[in-house]
């Protein structure tokens, strides 16, 4: 759900310990996924050399002691935050706090490294993220690693994705404030990560240059149901 999180992931996303689906189990892959921000498996960061670099100085969600609470719509037992522990070399490192009330879920989690589980409480150590005022990479951590938005992207502008042949891309830029965030409409950048595993088909991300990383959009292949996940910053 969130953080940017067995990649991000943030990050994003923040374990390619995917849980195949039981019909009776629906939405346990998705939501797994989200718990941690998209989570593959572990992979070295490893860039294209057509990506953009990301530099810029460190931006609120990246400092040391922000807090960045985390909320999936419509899922009441599926909750968490990351907190920035470490910052070296304008790379944050965050540690992902979460609860998930869902037995078979943790279940499947138990397993992965990285990965601490007490009871419904569940804890990754190491998330490590570029978030920047030039634009946000995941480094380490639960989330492919890689560039996810650089702010001065133009529409069909891809990224690598670690590890994998995939490669996110830029679909919407805005050219107005037309994006609803907290009581306020602001300008947009949308990135869409063709995720493709287990039930979720696509992780997509919503950034501005001020804020960074204001939501995440989570797809569900089988029936196009979307998880909505909103940071808060603290």
């Amino acid at each position: 759900m969130f953080f940017v999180c067995s990649k991000i992931a943030f990050g994003v996303v923040l374990l390619n310990c995917l849980l195949f689906k039981a019909l009776i189990m629906k939405n346990l892959p998705v939501r797994f996924l989200i718990v941690f921000l998209v989570a593959p498996l572990l992979f070295s960061c490893s860039k294209d050399e057509d990506d953009p670099v990301i530099r810029g100085e460190v931006t609120e969600q990246g400092q040391i002691g922000t807090r960045i609470s985390m909320v999936v719509s419509g899922m009441w037992d599926v909750f968490g935050t990351a907190e920035v522990e470490a910052v070296e070399d304008g790379v944050s490192t965050y540690r992902i706090e979460g609860r998930v009330g869902d037995h078979r879920v943790r279940n499947a989690m138990s397993n992965r490294p990285g990965v601490e589980i007490d009871g419904e409480n569940v804890v990754v150590d190491e998330l490590k993220a570029k978030i920047t005022t030039e634009g946000i990479e995941f480094i380490s951590g639960p989330a492919y690693p890689g560039v996810i938005v650089h702010y001065d992207a133009k529409v069909g502008d891809t990224y690598s994705m670690g590890g994998t042949s995939r490669r996110r891309e830029v679909v919407s830029v805005s050219e107005n404030e037309d994006f609803s965030w907290r009581g306020m409409l602001i300008r947009v950048i949308e990135v869409e990560e063709p995720t493709r595993e287990g039930d979720l088909e696509k992780t997509t991300y919503y950034a501005n240059h001020r804020f960074g990383l204001v939501a995440i959009k989570f797809t569900d292949a089988k029936d196009g149901e979307e998880y909505w996940v909103f940071p808060s910053t603290q």
